[in-house]
């Protein structure tokens, strides 16, 4: 099969728009796209080599995933094993135990299926873990699966039909599930909605092999074009943009033509050495830039990485990206399947390892407690996806009963609602789930995720019941995350039970970073980083609208000594996150705010 530099020109494109829009987003909001040509390139090429061999009858499929193993896996695993080690120094033992799961799932190239699935809520976020990029590299192990058999008992006749048959319904699923299931994120991760931009390389590629010779102006006619089709997405598309599916159709067909027009003027120049050469080194480049960045966030607890910083860390990803292709890539191609065999035992032995080990490990560096670290502390039992029951805090005998709906910030309030319940006679039963407190009848329209609404749905009902054998409700909500459903539903609730009270409670400070990350650790480190404090209260249009209820009261304990030293309380955190109060500051907010508590609750 024919070699052709303007194809490393191609992935030059794509892993610099991929590594500029992880740098920052603002740079290049479509940079992500990088991906989609690279699939485009990836089923353009595998295609090719397995057609010319099937045709030659030389194809076998062990030989097949043999040289995949060998392009893929070396440097993969030793990327594995450094990240593994990295993050056991780095990270915090609950977010040790959350990386645990992603290394593994890596490890067997099932990334896309798991942070499909991962509610990261409590964990470290999306842009600070450092495997969350080899989704990509699982979704294009996973195809290689299912490719060969394609190309090789269908027949060539009723190949490109099959390939757009197969292509069509790629892009049908894909929309369907994300405009009637509401699986975004699902099919942003999933392996068949993303078939349809491989085997648009097939097509490519099938196409080439009809119609060898096309005249130089055509080429550079689609050259342009296409070149535009993968650019102007790139400024245009963002993370808010319904992607994949249709609209993912333009950069991958944009590929396609430059796959097409390889004579054109911009082939030459994608041919040229620079581009090349950055070519050659995309896929280390890929594997290699995401950590750096991810765990740079996670260590400064900040999105924004500072020009000095970034240019320090992109010489450092070239210098590693490098040595992982002359030492690692290029080495292992010319060895044995049989020694890539033995080393990659070795590398999953220490891997499992790693998963075995890594966070008790991480406790014998004096990993911070999870009491002040983790919203682990809190316990789980009445929360969310780990529901099992409503969890009675306080005194559970007290005849003072009160029910407590609330998201997160009502499960870090547990603490709170123990220590003022056991002092002063009362019993909290309580119900907690991620962004969706579960009052009844919030609408399907709120939800982006199916799953998130089937969730909430369930917890919604069991809350229903709890609601009848309550005279008093606390509703404990995030004001600043706006949803709109959920005031009317919550309006209809307070109308729906006129003899019943409830209580809205305004939400404590959160800040603008994390504090445990900053001083690493509990206690006070760093004098000079200061710390924005942001109150969001409850929206006028809501106190407007219950105004007329005489059912619905506020519960407002912010203002308090508390929080003027936020995130700190004589040198020790109060917070385990940037938006969450942990155990200690939870229960100092129960001594600061006791005596205003059961001054309003009693007042009426």
């Amino acid at each position: 099969m024919e070699y052709r530099l303007d194809i490393q020109g191609l992935r030059a494109i794509a892993v610099l728009s991929v590594f500029l829009f992880h740098f920052n987003h603002a740079l290049l909001p479509g940079g992500f796209l990088g991906v989609d040509i690279f699939f485009v390139i990836s089923g353009f090429l595998i295609s090719g080599i397995i057609i010319n061999k099937i045709d030659k009858k030389s194809f076998s499929f062990i030989d097949f995933y043999k040289s995949r193993i060998k392009r893929i896996v070396p440097a993969y695993l030793v990327l594995l094993i450094i990240v593994a080690i990295a993050v056991t120094f780095i990270y915090f033992n609950q977010d040790v135990k959350f990386f645990r799961k992603a290394l593994f799932n890596a490890s067997i190239f099932n990334s896309n299926n798991y942070f499909a699935s991962l509610d990261t809520y409590f964990g470290a976020q999306n842009s600070e873990n450092p495997l969350l990029h080899t989704w990509t590299l699982a979704v294009e192990m996973q195809f290689y699966l299912i490719l060969p058999l394609i190309l090789f008992f269908i027949p060539r006749k009723w190949l490109g039909f099959f390939i757009v048959l197969l292509i069509l319904l790629s892009l049908m699923y894909t929309h369907y599930q994300i405009s009637f299931g509401k699986q975004v994120v699902a099919m942003y991760y999933s392996l068949l909605s993303r078939s349809s931009e491989f085997l648009l390389g097939t097509l490519v590629q099938l196409f080439l092999m009809k119609k060898k010779n096309i005249n130089i102006s055509t080429q550079t006619f689609l050259s342009v074009l296409g070149l535009l089709m993968v650019l102007i997405p790139m400024f245009i598309y963002n993370e808010k943009t319904t992607f994949p599916g249709v609209l993912a159709l333009i950069p991958c067909v944009g590929t396609g033509m430059l796959l097409i027009s390889k004579d054109s003027y911009i082939n030459q120049f994608l041919s040229t050495k620079i581009p090349v050469f950055i070519g050659a080194l995309s896929y280390s480049i890929y594997l290699w830039h995401w950590p750096f960045m991810a765990l740079y966030r996670y260590y400064h607890s900040q999105y924004e990485i500072p020009l000095m910083d970034g240019l320090l860390m992109t010489i450092l990803i070239f210098a590693f990206s490098y040595a992982s292709y002359y030492l690692i890539e290029e080495k292992f191609r010319i060895k044995s399947i049989k020694q890539i065999a033995i080393s990659s035992v070795a590398v999953y032995l220490f891997l499992a390892f790693m998963v075995l080990m890594s966070v008790k490990i991480n406790e014998k560096m004096g990993s911070t407690p999870a009491y002040f670290s983790s919203s682990n502390a809190m316990g789980f039992t009445s929360h969310g996806k780990y529901f099992k029951r409503f969890e009675v805090l306080g005194n559970p005998e007290s005849t003072n009963k009160i029910l407590v709906i609330g998201y997160s910030h009502g499960l870090v309030m547990k603490p709170f609602l123990n220590e003022i319940g056991k002092k002063n006679d009362f019993a909290f039963s309580i119900v907690t789930n991620d962004t969706y407190p579960p009052i009844p009848n919030i609408s399907e329209k709120e939800f982006h995720n199916q799953s998130n609404f089937e969730l909430y749905e369930n917890l919604a009902l069991k809350s229903e019941k709890e609601i009848e054998k309550f005279d008093t409700i606390f509703i404990l909500k995030a004001w600043g995350i706006p949803l709109p459903h959920f005031n009317e539903a919550l309006l209809n609730l307070t109308k729906r039970y006129p003899q019943k009270i409830f209580y809205l409670f305004e939400d404590y400070p959160t800040l603008n970073k994390n504090p445990i990350r900053v001083n690493r650790g509990e206690l006070k480190t760093k004098k000079n980083v200061k710390f924005e404090k942001i109150y969001a209260k409850i929206p006028e249009n809501i106190l407007k609208e219950l105004k007329s209820s005489p059912n619905v009261k506020v519960m407002d304990l912010t203002k308090i000594k508390l929080f003027e030293d936020a995130p700190y309380y004589k040198d020790t955190v109060i917070y385990y996150d940037e938006k969450h109060l942990n155990v200690f500051g939870s229960i100092k907010y129960a001594k600061f705010s006791e005596e205003i508590f059961l001054k309003k609750l009693r007042s009426n």
